[in-house]
């Protein structure tokens, strides 16, 4: 299992270089156990592949703010944080994506980062569609060093146990005294962690080729046309810009006269960028450092509809129901294996039936050679054998006459007014008033084989499809 960490540039410099030529600055750490990290600078579609990547974006594409948020959660929560940022946009806030920061521990103020919507879409994407599935996205400014400030806090906790040092009496008279010296040790403590103020200095990829491996990159003297790309952090807040290396070193020195700043400049691997700020004052910090700190960063941007539960969520909605949907489409293979296999059964079931009859129909009826159908074939010549013996088939005149003869019971024979013969049917009609029980008269002629059909008077014998008595 890797992570794949990438540096991405301010959103501006794609209008001078494409996607599929920048090269991007990366890092691949492993997470098994080997604190070695491999850095080099790849295209996109030649950036190494992780089971996870972070990506660093731009303090200048990210703006950071403090606030209180309203009691809500989720989408209502998602809906009200445009409305409570709006004063401080400068573009509609229905085009900007907001990202929360994790709360931190007795602090009622959050920390709000703000991105261009489209634009920010458009990364995920591309970085989806190069095969980056599980993407994080962090603002740089949250990654940078944060100073030590337990002066205050010391001085604090020293003055809150005066009061335990003193003997009783002392104690109760210095104890306001101690509260007032705790509360403005406190406020001292904040002015000055407001004052400090990390700054890196990023430079602005040139025309850097494009490598996976370690090599060493060459040593670059900054050229007056050089730019750079400014980050800067203050608490949980952070902020930056684009400068050029002329006026690199007077923005350094003006904001160090109200701010006490700690300056880095970013390194890949040996390289030497050399601004023009006294090198006394500007520390250097390892890309491997930045990548370290960027995995360790808690505050995702990727939240809401860039969320695991927005976009890209077919995906993992699809990789959240990957075993049932295993477990639906085995169910429905067992199925249909079954199902094929029971008709294989039934059918050589069939077919030795089938060898039966004909087998029993050409024992049977010797002349027979052609065997299509052993079960047509046998009643048709069977009938055959029956008139030619002058055996009475069941729909001959005689037999349905007969039959008729032994169902009237109680009805008298002089009472049918017609009687008719054709198509191996017989019509009978009987005369106006003769008293007629229907059902009975039916059961009667199904006793003798008959089936009976009455329409407008006139009743319809025929055999029986049994052709049984």
């Amino acid at each position: 299992m890797s992570t794949v960490i990438v540096l991405l540039p301010a959103r501006d410099a794609f209008v001078t270089h494409d996607w599929d030529t920048y090269p991007f600055p990366f890092a691949l750490a492993s997470r098994n156990g080997d604190r070695a990290i491999e850095t080099g600078f790849a295209t996109l579609k030649t950036l190494p592949s992780g089971t996870s990547t972070v990506l660093i974006v731009a303090a200048r594409d990210t703006l950071m703010l403090a606030t209180t948020l309203p009691p809500a959660q989720g989408v209502r929560l998602r809906r009200m944080l445009p409305n409570v940022v709006e004063e401080h946009l400068m573009q509609d806030a229905q085009q900007c994506h907001f990202a929360i920061a994790p709360a931190a521990r007795g602090e009622a103020m959050r920390c709000i980062a703000v991105v261009d919507r489209g634009w920010f879409g458009m990364v995920l994407d591309r970085f989806a569609e190069a095969g980056h599935r599980r993407v994080r996205a962090v603002p740089l400014a949250q990654c940078l060093p944060m100073l030590d400030v337990d002066d205050g806090a010391t001085q604090v906790d020293s003055l809150s146990t005066t009061a335990d040092e003193l003997n009783a009496e002392s104690a109760v008279e210095a104890e306001p005294n101690t509260i007032l010296a705790t509360e403005t040790a406190q406020a001292a403590a904040q002015r000055d962690a407001i004052k400090r103020i990390t700054a890196l200095i990023v430079p602005v990829a040139q025309k850097i080729p494009a490598t996976t491996d370690n090599a060493e990159l060459p040593h670059v003297e900054a050229p007056e046309d050089e730019r750079f790309e400014l980050a800067f952090r203050r608490g949980a807040l952070g902020f930056g810009f684009s400068v050029g290396a002329e006026q690199l070193d007077a923005t350094l020195n003006h904001l160090s006269h109200d701010a006490e700043p700690t300056i880095y400049r970013l390194q890949y691997g040996d390289a030497r960028i050399t601004p023009d700020a006294d090198a006394a004052t500007v520390k250097t910090l390892p890309w491997q450092m930045l990548a370290r700190s960027a995995i360790a960063c808690r505050f995702d941007l990727c939240q809401f509809e860039f969320g695991s539960s927005g976009r890209g969520g077919v995906v993992a909605q699809v990789r959240r129901w990957r075993i049932p949907l295993s477990i639906v489409a085995a169910s429905v293979a067992v199925a249909l294996i079954t199902v094929n296999l029971q008709w294989l059964r039934l059918r050589h079931q069939r077919d030795a039936l089938t060898e039966t009859m004909t087998q029993l129909a050409q024992e049977a009826l010797p002349p027979t050679t052609v065997m299509l159908d052993p079960h047509a074939q046998m009643a048709s010549q069977l009938a055959r054998m029956k008139a030619a013996a002058a055996e009475l088939r069941p729909d001959d005149f005689l037999a349905l006459s007969a039959g008729v003869a032994h169902a009237l019971g109680p009805i008298p024979a002089a009472s049918m007014a017609s009687l008719n013969y054709s198509g191996g049917a017989l019509e009978v009609s009987f005369k106006t008033g003769t008293e007629l029980d229907r059902d009975a008269f039916v059961r009667r002629l199904a006793a003798q084989g008959i089936a009976a059909h009455q329409e407008e008077g006139k009743w319809t014998l025929k055999p029986s499809p049994s052709g049984t008595r």
